[in-house]
């Protein structure tokens, strides 16, 4: 069997450039008659960058009242606190093991899946870290805008674990539309009703 059967869990997104000169390697190696040498066992040399990655705690994301939802490196919902899920309209337990795109409008898919593929085979994101507006799916239907900043963390087996925190963008009512409005429904001297 091959090295690469060996390996249980995919790297974490650090250990991208590791992993690939690894597979690389272990291309050329056996190629050349050597015998694979497991991802487990290659040593690692010393980062000189610091650790991207926070550890994951679900507990701590189940207790915030920030609406999180959490994915792993497969796309798929791996936890969803009560706050993410009313802001969606779905409950907390409907949600987990559902792919991402559940919650990402139809017309964006397609963007999403070029954009975290790339991440996964390159390391490299545009939107990690910093908080976007985008539009997220309702359970019924209906399209809302949200804030999120996506985070990665890492699980205890060493996988990605993608921790969003989403906010709602509430529309502004116009104050001219407001105003028509109390108009039209502000009662005159003598009127019932």
């Amino acid at each position: 069997m091959s090295a690469i059967g060996n390996r249980t869990a995919s790297p974490a997104l650090p250990q991208i450039r590791a992993a690939t000169h690894w597979l690389f390697g272990q291309i050329a190696d056996q190629l050349a008659g050597q015998d694979p040498t497991a991802w487990t066992a290659v040593p690692r040399e010393p980062s000189t960058t610091p650790p991207v990655l926070a550890p994951w705690d679900p507990s701590r994301m189940q207790a915030s009242s920030t609406p999180t939802i959490a994915a792993d490196d497969g796309n798929r919902i791996i936890a969803a606190n009560t706050a993410a899920a009313e802001l969606l309209g779905w409950h907390p337990s409907d949600l987990i093991g559902r792919r991402i795109t559940t919650v990402i409008p139809e017309h964006l898919r397609e963007r999403h899946i070029a954009a975290f593929t790339s991440l996964l085979l390159t390391g490299q994101s545009h939107i990690l870290g910093r908080p976007v507006t985008v539009p997220a799916l309702h359970q019924d239907g209906r399209l809302i805008e949200i804030s999120l900043c996506i985070q990665t963390q890492e699980a205890t087996d060493g996988r990605s674990v993608f921790v969003a925190r989403l906010s709602q963008i509430l529309q502004p009512t116009h104050p001219a539309h407001a105003h028509q409005q109390s108009e039209g429904t502000e009662r005159r001297p003598g009127q019932v009703g």
